[in-house]
């Protein structure tokens, strides 16, 4: 990408942020085991959660006495390395951010990790390449959900491990908590799923946001998900059977766009099939017609 181009994209996307998960590691490449944050002669292991022009975030594994220095230290310049394998780019390479520290969080989880808020002070090109790369990828995801949301076109779980997704999920509820369940099919916007009826009373109310949390082999990713259509019954006794309409994810269009399109192309190829053979045999009716009427003519 010129630099022209690099320009101009950096300004349109220049006040969004994405949100880093497994799925974006993958497309941009992003080599996780040579990701630190340089501050001195300390190099502590980052993990992205946030990356855009001006600023992102990051959850760093520190000691207290490391945190008690970064504390001391995070008004002063530091760096951001990154190295990528980068699909969208096509080559693998090393940068550094020149950063600032912004804040520093309460301790996320366990084991002493802190989410950290960063000012970028100066963004090499590459690095604008692959965000401008990742938005213009998005862009065109979410074009394709919009367009096929409600195409009807569903995956069965049988074919799941061709997606590298597995048949078993989760469903996270806010104030309710993450309920293990069953796919028994996805499409762009609706997925079918297999329940324990002991889960029924802490489904969420009607237009009530929740998230599936689907396993890949990438990592996991989360679904945006809301039910808006009532509860079925299954043949199995204590298995009931939900269809939340699902909004937006990058992750899973991206990774049901290929089957889908399959599944749309054999189908085609199946109703012109039997077109013709419909046609065929309406052929070979009229001509046995034609010759009873001939027989009886004679």
């Amino acid at each position: 990408m010129d630099k022209v181009l690099i320009s101009r994209y950096s300004e349109l996307y220049q006040s969004q942020n994405l949100k880093v998960d497994p799925f974006l590691i993958q497309k941009m490449g992003l080599m996780q085991k040579h990701t630190f944050l340089k501050i001195k002669d300390f190099f502590l292991y980052a993990l992205p959660t946030s990356l855009g022009f001006t600023q992102g975030q990051i959850i760093l594994a520190m000691s207290e006495r490391e945190r008690v220095l970064v504390e001391e230290l995070k008004e002063k310049p530091h760096q951001l390395r990154l190295r990528f394998e980068s699909p969208l780019i096509g080559r693998e390479f090393g940068l550094f951010l020149k950063v600032q520290i912004k804040n520093i969080s309460t301790n996320v989880g366990k084991g002493g990790f802190v989410l950290v808020d960063l000012n970028f002070l100066t963004v090499p090109d590459d690095f604008k390449e692959i965000l401008i790369e990742l938005f213009l990828l998005i862009e065109r995801l979410q074009k394709e959900y919009e367009e096929r949301r409600e195409e009807g076109i569903f995956i069965p779980n049988t074919l799941f491990k061709q997606l590298g997704i597995e048949n078993s999920t989760h469903i996270i509820i806010p104030e309710k908590g993450r309920f293990r369940c069953l796919f028994k099919s996805l499409s762009f916007g609706r997925a079918e799923i297999y329940i324990s009826s002991a889960l029924e009373p802490n489904l969420p109310d009607r237009e009530q946001g929740f998230s599936i949390e689907a396993a890949w082999q990438g990592g996991n990713f989360l679904i945006p998900a809301m039910l808006d259509e009532d509860i079925k019954d299954t043949h199995q006794e204590r298995v009931k059977l939900i269809r939340p309409s699902l909004k937006f994810s990058a992750a899973l269009t991206d990774i049901i766009l290929p089957m889908t399109d399959l599944i749309k192309s054999r189908r085609q190829e199946q109703n012109e099939s039997d077109a013709q053979v419909g046609s065929g045999e309406s052929d070979g009716e009229s001509d046995a017609a034609e010759s009873d009427a001939s027989e009886t003519d004679g």
